[in-house]
C-alpha cells in the first residue's frame, strides 16, 4: 500500500540552517576557486547538487544556484521564482552571519585587573 513521505523537522522544503548556509558558503568558494582554475568545476557543481539536496529541490525542479549563475534567463515561471527567493534567502543570511562574525571579532574580553604591586 502506497504511504505518503513526510518530511522531517530539518528538511522542510526551503529551510534555511546552519548546515543550509555552510554548503552554501561551501558552493560559492569552490565556484570562486574553480573560476580561478584551482578545483575542477565538478566538484564545485557536486556542492551546489548537495545544497540543492540539502533545501529539499527535486532533479526537474530550477536549482537554487541557476538564479545565481544565470540571472539574465530568468523566465518568470513559478519554479524560476521559488529558486530566485531562495537564492535571496541565502544571501542574505549568509551577509547577516558575516555582520555577527565580524561583530564578535570587534568585541574585546576585559583584561583581568592586576593587583597593585606592593612598593
Amino acid at each position: 500500500m502506497p504511504v505518503k513521505r513526510r518530511l522531517g523537522p530539518n528538511q522542510r522544503e526551503g529551510r534555511i540552517t546552519p548546515e543550509v548556509l555552510a554548503l552554501y558558503r561551501r558552493a560559492l568558494e569552490l565556484y570562486e576557486r574553480a573560476g580561478r582554475g584551482d578545483v575542477d568545476w565538478s566538484v564545485a557543481r557536486a556542492a551546489v547538487n548537495d545544497l540543492d539536496r540539502a533545501l529539499n529541490v527535486k532533479l526537474w525542479e530550477t536549482s537554487v544556484w541557476d538564479p545565481i549563475e544565470f540571472p539574465e534567463e530568468a523566465d518568470g515561471s513559478p519554479d524560476w521564482e521559488r529558486a530566485a527567493a531562495l537564492a535571496r534567502q541565502l544571501a542574505a543570511a549568509d551577509r547577516e552571519l558575516q555582520r555577527h562574525e565580524r561583530a564578535a571579532c570587534r568585541i574585546k574580553t576585559p583584561e583581568p585587573e592586576r593587583e597593585a604591586e606592593p612598593a
